[in-house]
């Protein structure tokens, strides 16, 4: 289905490469989403994908110890297979949260709290690695996905793409149904 927009909104930027699919940047921009000829754009419209075909050769290092720190991070996730599944934010309690449980642990900022990812679904992350981006600049978590990451119940977020400024579903298999779990 096709959803015309021109909102313009505060959202997370994921940059990936275009031959190798790895994440390249994460920063935050208002945009206004007919700005793009195509992007993946996530569940809650506030994070998109776009291709980038400049490689960065990152030093993306895993992470061993918890960093301490008091603001908020970005962390992008994705599954063993590169798919990203979400983007969120963490401070430094949902990092030692993740580090002590091996469970993705985010901080919400909407509720303003922290959040276990499937303490209501039961679609859990179980981390299988931790990378940070030397500048400090956002973490990406590789997991096991348990069933689908998005709360509409999509297996990712990213299940929209902006094409010439209107919203295309590119996944319409749920793999549960959001509203008897979240008694929408």
């Amino acid at each position: 289905y096709l959803i015309k927009t021109t909102m313009k909104k505060n959202i997370t930027n994921i940059e990936i490469s275009k031959n190798t699919k790895q994440v390249q940047s994460v920063y935050g921009k208002e945009e206004n989403y007919s700005n793009f000829e195509s992007a993946l754009i996530d569940c809650d419209l506030d994070s998109i994908i776009v291709e980038s075909e400049t490689e960065n050769n990152l030093d993306l290092q895993k992470i061993e110890i918890a960093f301490e720190f008091e603001n908020l991070i970005p962390v992008v996730t994705q599954d063993l297979d590169g798919k990203i599944l979400m983007q969120a934010f963490v401070n430094g309690e949902a990092l030692r949260k993740t580090f002590k449980t091996n469970f993705g642990h985010y901080f919400s900022r909407s509720r303003n709290s922290l959040w276990f990812k499937g303490e209501t679904s039961g679609n859990t992350q179980i981390i299988k690695k931790i990378l940070y981006d030397a500048r400090k600049k956002f973490f990406v978590y590789e997991v096991v996905q348990n069933l689908a990451a998005c709360h509409e119940g999509y297996y990712s977020c990213y299940y929209r793409k902006i094409l010439k400024g209107e919203f295309v579903q590119i996944d319409s298999e749920k793999k549960f149904d959001s509203e008897k779990i979240y008694n929408k």
